[in-house]
């Protein structure tokens, strides 16, 4: 995932927006403050921000990050499986799975979306871009099942905006409650919308 940086300031760069991406990812935009940051990446104001035009940048490649991170979290889930059914299967297990790694503050689409409906106006687009990716990774192991038989020929990008939307869902629900077992409520639901709508018999 990572690209082989050449040069100090780049590496600089990239720490620091690693570093960032969970603090803005945990306390939103409005809620990090210049001592969040300092704290996380043990450097300066001047070098912090010497990279970026302003906050507004910084978070715009902190969130870059935490989802580019995201996809391919879940991307490895399913990668390895040899069937349609399996992937499927394996992209609806994950979200229980991936909140026992590092991943401070939860899905930082969830988080985001929020914030930036009522405030970052400037952010919705890449929120918006975010969600669409992870719609269409969905889609894509919808389209493999149709094209080898394995599932009905289901409207792929309705479902998949279904699974996806259900799945975020519930991810609010557990933090809201902090109850991990939600996550596992709405697994189990969408295994079993699954066997009735999508899979073959």
């Amino acid at each position: 995932m990572k690209k082989a940086l050449s040069s100090k300031g780049e590496r600089t760069k990239q720490f620091v927006i690693e570093q960032a991406a969970n603090v803005f990812n945990k306390n939103g935009y409005h809620g990090t403050s210049v001592q969040h940051l300092r704290a996380a990446t043990r450097l300066t104001s001047g070098v912090i921000y010497s990279n970026f035009d302003g906050k507004q940048e910084l978070a715009e490649k902190a969130f870059e990050w935490n989802v580019e991170r995201l996809n391919a979290s879940y991307k490895s889930a399913f990668q390895s499986k040899s069937s349609a059914r399996e992937k499927l299967t394996a992209f609806i297990e994950h979200p229980y799975k991936m909140v026992h790694r590092s991943f401070g503050g939860g899905c930082p689409i969830l988080n985001m979306s929020t914030e930036a409906d009522d405030h970052l106006p400037w952010m919705r687009k890449k929120v918006i871009a975010a969600i669409d990716t992870m719609t269409k990774m969905v889609g894509e192991i919808l389209q493999d099942g149709i094209a080898n038989g394995e599932f009905r020929p289901i409207d792929v990008k309705q479902t998949g905006l279904f699974i996806f939307a259900a799945i975020e869902g519930s991810i609010m629900l557990a933090k809201a409650h902090e109850q991990l077992q939600m996550l596992k409520t709405v697994e189990l639901q969408l295994k079993q919308y699954a066997e009735a709508v999508i899979f073959k018999s």
